[in-house]
């Protein structure tokens, strides 16, 4: 009776281990999709700001007369950012129990990540900066240069956020039944048109001026594909535990 109930405590033992990776890679993808809407969100409302073409006196009217739906973008850019941290953290751990993936890639995956979240905040905590001299202050060329600033840094975080892509190319292999393996295949091309962008700001000031219509665009598809990702994750945290509760 003993020998038994020794033999039923070893196999309980790893089963409980194993659910706390689990569990933080579940809480990882919610995350991951609150983040996704979030910058869905801020993405609209910046974008529906006057470009760095504008006037200081356009942008100083635009920021006072809509203080309130600018603030808001700007704490949900803030929110969606720190929201993509432990996302980040349920990727790694996803990626990691697979045993074709390499240390170099989680190592850049992390790092890129981190420098995208970080520009990511910074542009939010920029444009609320923005928004509050706007209404507090008369001086539009300082307005205008800490929301260009704004613009230029949201432009700019698609480098990191394209190498983030890249490096999990591959790394997130599904299987056909699941239904975003589709948007999982466009990760290179996403990255690439997310590289271009960010270089093409610097010599298009129209339509692909910082911030422009094109910088919203890839950042939909980035939303797209976190979106796409969480659901991997979950999906796996499924199977995961589906595996532990038949396992004997």
């Amino acid at each position: 009776m003993t020998s038994t109930a020794a033999a039923m405590h070893t196999l309980r033992t790893p089963h409980r281990r194993t659910k706390g990776p689990a569990v933080r890679e579940l809480a990882g993808a919610i995350s991951g999709v609150v983040a996704a809407t979030a910058l869905v969100v801020a993405t609209c409302i910046l974008s529906s700001t006057p470009s760095v073409n504008s006037t200081p006196a356009a942008v100083r009217g635009y920021l006072a007369n809509h203080y309130t739906v600018t603030t808001a973008a700007a704490y949900t850019t803030v929110i969606a950012a720190l929201l993509l941290v432990p996302f980040l953290a349920s990727l790694r751990s996803f990626t990691s129990r697979r045993t074709d993936v390499g240390q170099w890639r989680l190592t850049v995956t992390l790092v890129v990540g981190a420098i995208g979240v970080a520009m990511l905040s910074l542009a939010g905590a920029m444009l609320a900066t923005a928004t509050v001299l706007a209404d507090r202050s008369s001086a539009g060329e300082a307005v205008f240069a800490v929301f260009v600033a704004t613009k230029l840094l949201a432009t700019l975080a698609l480098l990191p956020v394209a190498g983030l892509v890249l490096a999990n190319a591959r790394t997130i292999a599904t299987t056909n039944r699941r239904p975003d393996r589709w948007l999982i295949r466009f990760d290179t091309q996403i990255a690439v048109i997310a590289v271009v962008v960010g270089i093409a700001s610097f010599v298009d000031h129209d339509w692909v001026a910082p911030g422009g219509p094109a910088t919203a665009t890839v950042w939909l598809l980035v939303a797209l594909w976190v979106f796409a990702l969480a659901r991997t994750i979950a999906g796996g945290h499924g199977r995961h535990s589906t595996l532990e509760e038949g396992t004997p």
